[in-house]
């Protein structure tokens, strides 16, 4: 199981080889509104990502992000954005279609500097798994086929009290449901149940714990 450590991770990948390559373009996952980057594909429901399309050079770039297929309904991308930058006229337009939710993005033709050009807002909405696609070039016709997949496996949530990190206040939640046994769907005795066992038990402290002090935001 890949975990969090607070340690900056990239997924990169490479456009070529001649001098008429694209750039070198990295996608790099933080934990929305802070510095923290991420190194880990599990996460827990809930949790609230910012992902950042970044150049090693100053040239025109055209791409896309997309959910597609059950991934749409497993997650949320939103309030994408063109950072500086990606030149002044740099763009950034919805995917026109009701199976698909992404954006293309464009930088500046003429204005693109080496730096961090877009980003993009990911929130984690359903257990499973689920795949953010990521284009080098902006597929204007289906079949649509991914440059590269970012790969993300949601979990149950470990933040019961939902106030964005997993500490004491979860464990007394935790705590105050030990050893039911009555607990169902939707509710799973406040999200304690962490496996749907049906009953909150030694499974779920030790399900519990893999995430302690984890932030999901």
């Amino acid at each position: 199981m890949m975990k969090l450590y607070n340690q900056k991770i990239f997924i990169i990948i490479l456009f070529g080889v001649t001098s008429l390559v694209r750039s070198e373009v990295t996608t790099e996952i933080f934990l929305a509104d802070s510095n923290s980057p991420v190194e880990y594909q599990e996460i827990m429901v809930g949790t609230k990502l910012a992902i950042v399309v970044s150049s090693d050079s100053a040239e025109y770039w055209d791409g896309s992000i997309a959910l597609m297929g059950e991934s749409v309904n497993k997650a949320t991308l939103f309030d994408g954005q063109a950072l500086e930058a990606a030149g002044p006229m740099a763009e950034v337009w919805d995917w026109i279609n009701v199976e698909i939710q992404g954006y293309d993005l464009y930088t500046d033709f003429f204005g693109s500097q080496i730096g961090d050009w877009f980003v993009i807002n990911y929130t984690a909405n359903e257990i499973g798994d689920c795949n953010v696609m990521f284009f080098d070039g902006v597929p204007y016709d289906p079949p649509y086929i991914p440059t590269y997949n970012i790969e993300f496996s949601h979990v149950p949530t470990r933040d019961f009290d939902g106030n964005t990190k997993v500490d004491f206040g979860d464990f007394a939640l935790l705590v105050s449901q030990w050893n039911q046994s009555d607990c169902e769907d939707p509710n799973w005795c406040q999200g304690t149940d962490i496996d749907a066992s049906g009953t909150v038990d030694v499974n779920d402290l030790m399900l519990f714990t893999e995430y302690w002090l984890e932030k999901t935001r």
